[in-house]
């Protein structure tokens, strides 16, 4: 795949359309940040992440997930 053949706009507005239909994202573009990590947990649950090492305390604002969702500048991997 070519990357320059990726239309970044195009992704971005799929997972704004996305997060908006699952309710993680008001209409005016906020993220739902606390019931996004909710969700996320729920989905891969807790065992399987912390199996990975990649627990999230969702209480706390300083987590890997909430770091890459914040950090729209930095490039997480």
């Amino acid at each position: 795949v070519n990357l320059r053949d990726i239309n970044i706009e195009h992704i971005y507005n799929y997972y704004h359309r996305y997060l908006r239909e699952k309710e993680l994202m008001t209409v005016n573009g906020k993220l739902r940040h606390m019931a996004l990590l909710e969700q996320f947990c729920k989905f891969y649950g807790r065992d399987f992440l912390q199996e990975l090492k990649l627990d999230i305390d969702i209480q706390s604002n300083y987590n890997w997930l909430s770091d890459m969702l914040r950090r729209a500048d930095r490039i997480s991997h």
